[in-house]
């Protein structure tokens, strides 16, 4: 984050300032909660031995729970997961229908899908799962896709706002869905509403990481983990915003959105 000329201020809203939390809370708060739904025991297992090395490698405690169904999952939901381990192929009802089913429930955990058949992967999606992953599965790239899990509870330093009378407000890349520019002012769309700001879209850039967020259009930059799907020339967001996408940038956008969904952009 930056101050002075490179920072943000805001205009008609002001984001929410964050609290320090006390450490007790905290250190709930960092156990990193981990599920795992696969209806083979073996597959289980070896999900969980390709967890331990990573989680060893970032020194984040963790939980893991395993289930063998999608109902079990369903009957321990209140439970509350960072990352839900999904294999696709199960018994009774799938994986991607319990994905569609959380997320219609408003369920906001990360999901990683796992499977040995590539040929579900574009309904998958539709869940806007972190990654999708094929069997057996590579500890390098399970790694790699772990790791952009893990990044939220690695406490990124926050973009500063610099509020017009005076102070600032802090708020998580993780929690930015787009910015974009209108009649010279920065429009930042967040989980905590959007904000009137001043300053360019290039020194917002410079303070957002590429792999997650890319300019899709002069005057937007977009988090892609928030991106659903795409149709011509538009990304659509979980929420259904539309943002556009230059059509210069059309083919190197669907690159960009494929790529950081299946871990190649790391």
């Amino acid at each position: 984050s930056s101050g002075g000329d490179g920072g943000f201020c805001t205009g008609s809203r002001q984001p929410v300032v964050r609290q320090p939390k006390k450490t007790e809370e905290r250190q709930e708060l960092d156990m990193y909660r981990i599920a795992i739904c696969d209806d083979d025991r073996a597959d289980r297992e070896n999900i969980l031995a390709l967890i331990r090395p990573v989680m060893k490698e970032n020194r984040i405690p963790y939980t893991v729970t395993q289930f063998p169904s999608a109902e079990a999952v369903m009957e321990s939901r209140e439970e509350k997961w960072d990352l839900l381990i999904l294999d696709i192929l199960m018994d009774g009802k799938n994986g991607i229908e319990l994905a569609e089913e959380l997320r219609s429930l408003g369920d906001q955990t990360d999901i990683i899908f796992i499977t040995s058949s590539p040929e579900f992967a574009l309904a998958g999606y539709r869940s806007w799962p972190v990654s999708y992953l094929l069997k057996p599965i590579e500890q390098g790239a399970f790694g790699a896709v772990m790791g952009r899990c893990l990044e939220k509870v690695k406490k990124d330093p926050p973009l500063i706002f610099h509020m017009k009378k005076g102070g600032q407000a802090e708020i998580g890349r993780d929690e930015i869905h787009y910015i974009e520019v209108f009649r010279e002012e920065l429009i930042v769309h967040s989980a905590a509403g959007s904000f009137s700001c001043t300053g360019s879209l290039k020194e917002a850039c410079a303070q957002l990481p590429d792999r997650e967020f890319y300019r899709c259009h002069r005057s937007y930059v977009v988090n892609l983990s928030y991106v659903n799907r795409m149709r011509r020339y538009d990304y659509i967001l979980t929420d259904g915003t539309t943002v556009p996408v230059a059509k210069g940038n059309w083919q190197e956008a669907k690159q960009k959105w494929l790529d950081y969904h299946t871990g190649d952009g790391i």
